[in-house]
């Protein structure tokens, strides 16, 4: 078979630039012989192709041929990594395909099999010795949201708010922290190989159990590699003395029936932070997190971080596996050892399994050896954030995002468009709604942001390379500038008509050279591109944010209030509810939601107002004041 074709003659064993250069060097002068030994080519071949009046081009020897040139072959390598890295491989099936479909449509001659449509098994393994830089491997699965959350708009945007907030602030690198939850339970999640017999189907390990019950790790290092000692919470009500056996020096315990990370134990992990960094008006800290409900939607952490000089910096939806430092670099090793230590345990203890009891001294194994600086000042430059690089991704980072990216025709106009946002409006009718003073809303950001686009509705990706967008044949572009609107905001529109991602600006793949195809891969093959879904959901979609910021704080203050008033009118509709059918009207314990309480400034009754008209909670102590004649809470 041709796949196992092995070259017995030493004809022709040389390459074409050593006949051109040896060529070259006779008609220079250099006598034949000479030449001949510098480039290992026959003297009598050598004086040939010297004499020949046709340009020298080494014959092939041999019955056999490849189907595709050198530059053919070349650029359908080109196109199997490009597809790749935008997580849309090629499988085995799929390139036999495309070969035999390049084959026809270029009109070159093959010996494929035109019943089946495919090239043969023979074609596959030549063209895979020929260029071994591939292999067939196994893919990771990888999130649809995380292939489009991490475009290069939404990347930009954050790197914008990060660069605005230090430079501002003058916030060095060793007061840049980066804080992440992850999961520990008793069983292995990465398990160690073991020698064993060869060709036996099945080997196991022990484990403590099929699952596990889940518990929370809080982890938060600095650019410098300044550990905060772990915040640990527990599936359970109160807490005991053996769950807090072995663990790391500092750390702070927390309970819960869920044992996820929640607001209030977010908060009591905020405390613990800032009694470890002290942070003051001179001497500011820089925190990033995720977008978890727990950190973006907790305004006593908001108000709390701006009372103590933190500022607080969100990460884009979907990118914490590329930006997020503990993600990068800490919560592998950490994984890796914690399962390490677990495996120890049931090893020395044959007959035991693990608990909660020991989940504490197998974190602090674990714990101690994955927490060494270099591992964090690898995670915070890898991210591009210490030292500030944002250039740390290259242009095949972004590749998956391509296919969800909407391509614009002019990313300047697009960029004009303010992207100012409103905060919620309270929600209000004829007899109930909160005083101004109380809940304030704000319809423009900060000077300093005002220029940054909204990955959410600009955030397209044009491609690789230094093209344009908008220079491409296949874009037509038309952009409208319309007038003042009701609320003076200047506003621009753009239109867009049969808008196509330009192949040709990623990477030079569809560029036309000599020998390569006349039709490509991607006119075959193209890599497929999705439309704007629309959805019916009003939910907002989450992006990077400066959360210490007063316009983000005032739109979190008008949903927690929004949240309230639901929670009030819905207490009020039962209890009405209940009074028409004579039942007995149920207690209520939720201790946030006042049932009659007094103003501790004007003594007057909840129960009077029509539906909490006027009301207002302070954040701060809980208490319920009366705002209507401008009181603000003493505290």
């Amino acid at each position: 078979m041709v796949r196992f074709y092995k070259r017995r003659s030493e004809r022709n064993n040389w390459p074409q630039s050593n006949l051109n250069a040896a060529i070259e060097a006779v008609k220079n002068g250099t006598p034949i012989r000479r030449a001949s030994a510098v480039y290992q080519i026959p003297r009598a071949t050598l004086k040939r192709y010297v004499n020949s009046v046709r340009p020298p081009q080494i014959q092939k020897l041999g019955g056999f041929s490849c189907v595709f040139t050198e530059a053919q072959e070349s650029e359908l390598l080109d196109y199997i990594l490009f597809i790749e890295q935008s997580f849309y491989g090629i499988t085995i099936k799929e390139i036999r395909k495309l070969a035999f479909d390049l084959a026809e449509k270029n009109g070159i001659n093959h010996p494929f099999n035109k019943k089946n449509k495919v090239a043969g098994n023979d074609w596959l393994t030549g063209f895979r010795k020929r260029h071994p830089q591939i292999s067939l491997r196994s893919p990771e699965a990888t999130s649809a949201a995380r292939a489009q959350g991490f475009n290069r708009v939404a990347v930009d945007k954050f790197f914008d708010l990060y660069e605005t907030i230090t430079r501002s602030k003058n916030i060095p690198d060793h007061r840049i922290y980066n804080v992440d939850e992850t999961s520990i339970v008793p069983v292995q999640s990465k398990r160690s190989k073991v020698l064993a017999l060869r060709g036996r189907r099945q080997v196991g390990c022990l484990t403590s159990a099929e699952r596990g019950v889940l518990s929370t790790a809080c982890i938060c290092m600095s650019a410098t590699g300044h550990f905060i000692p772990p915040f640990v919470i527990f599936p359970r009500v109160r807490m005991t003395d053996r769950l807090k056996q072995g663990a790391p020096s500092g750390t702070v315990f927390a309970c819960n029936p869920s044992g996820w990370m929640t607001s209030e134990g977010f908060n009591k992990w905020f405390e613990h932070f800032i009694r470890h960094t002290k942070p003051s008006m001179e001497d500011p800290v820089l925190l990033i997190l995720d977008g978890h409900s727990s950190h973006t939607k907790n305004l006593e952490f908001v108000d709390r971080a701006r009372e103590c000089s933190v500022h607080v910096l969100s990460l884009p939806p979907h990118c914490s596996h590329k930006l997020q430092p503990l993600d990068v670099s800490f919560m592998g090793p950490f994984k890796t050892y914690f399962s390490q230590a677990i495996e120890s345990y049931l090893k020395d203890r044959p007959g035991e399994v693990v608990t909660l009891n020991e989940m504490s001294s197998l974190l602090s194994t674990a714990y101690h050896r994955s927490a060494r600086a270099e591992v964090a000042i690898n995670g915070f430059r890898k991210t591009g954030i210490v030292p500030f690089n944002r250039f740390a991704f290259a242009d095949s980072d972004f590749a998956p995002s391509i296919v969800t990216d909407i391509a614009l025709s002019d990313a300047l106009a697009c960029a004009a468009v303010d992207p100012a946002e409103e905060a919620p409006s309270i929600e209000t009718d004829p007899g109930s709604r909160l005083p101004s003073e109380a809940i304030a809303t704000t319809s423009k950001r900060d000077t300093a942001f005002s220029s940054f686009p909204d990955s959410d509705d600009e955030g397209p990706f044009y491609g690789f390379g230094p093209q344009v967008p908008g220079t491409a044949s296949t874009t037509k572009s038309k952009v409208q500038k319309t007038g003042p609107q009701k609320n003076d905001q200047t506003k621009t529109t753009c239109e867009t008509e049969d808008l196509v991602l330009p192949l040709a600006t990623v990477s030079g793949l569809t560029e036309t050279k000599e020998g390569c195809f006349s039709v490509s891969p991607f006119s075959i093959r193209p890599l497929p591109k999705s439309s704007r879904r629309k959805t019916m959901s009003t939910r907002k979609t989450e992006k990077a944010s400066i959360l210490t910021l007063s316009p983000d704080r005032e739109v979190l203050k008008a949903l927690h209030a929004n949240k309230e008033i639901k929670q009030i009118r819905k207490i009020k509709r039962s209890s009405k509810i209940q009074s028409d059918k004579g039942g007995k009207r149920r207690k209520q314990n939720d201790e946030n939601v006042p049932q009659d309480t007094l103003c501790c400034l004007c003594g007057d009754q909840f129960s009077s107002s029509f539906e909490g008209e006027g009301w207002n909670q302070c954040h701060r102590c809980h208490s319920w004041v009366l705002g209507c004649d401008g009181n603000i809470c003493p505290c």
